[in-house]
């Protein structure tokens, strides 16, 4: 199945620390003015398994790999600089603070989403190109596994 991405809503709730399967509906709040939202998923560390004779190419010094811990990706997020908006409010406070937030990711179906708790670990100003506006990308840290609201 294809998910758009064009519609979607990017929601973050206003209470730290939360389960984002519980939160209550009255918690979230959207994030306006999204441009961008990032990937989701992770990376594995290598690990280097170098032997002094390697049989992947007939003895031959080479280079051989493992994969070692499993990584969250960063998040990153850039929306329209609009600090009048609620959820960017949050997202400001939610930088500040040492707590993850809730977040909630809706595709323009409205009912296919993803779930996941995150740290807000940057936050930066984005001139880009002189004839657009002023930005503010946001990167969040995965603390949690991604919900999927398919695999119910």
């Amino acid at each position: 199945m294809l998910y758009p991405v064009n519609g979607s809503r990017l929601f973050v709730a206003n209470v730290p620390a939360g389960d984002p399967g519980t939160v209550p509906p009255g918690e979230w709040l959207e994030i306006n003015e999204a441009e961008a939202l990032g990937v989701m998923g992770g990376t594995f560390d290598l690990e280097d398994m170098t032997h002094a004779e390697s049989p992947l190419f007939g003895g031959v010094h080479a280079y051989e790999f493992a994969k070692g811990m499993l990584s969250q990706s960063p998040i990153q997020i850039i929306l329209g600089h609009d600090l009048g908006d609620p959820g960017q409010r949050v997202l400001v406070t939610a930088f500040r603070s040492y707590d993850s937030f809730p977040f909630r990711l809706v595709f323009s179906d409205g009912i296919t989403s993803r779930r996941w708790s995150a740290l807000v670990t940057g936050l930066n100003e984005v001139f880009d190109t002189a004839n657009s506006i002023v930005k503010l990308q946001f990167d969040l840290m995965p603390v949690s596994a991604f919900a999927r609201s398919e695999e119910k």
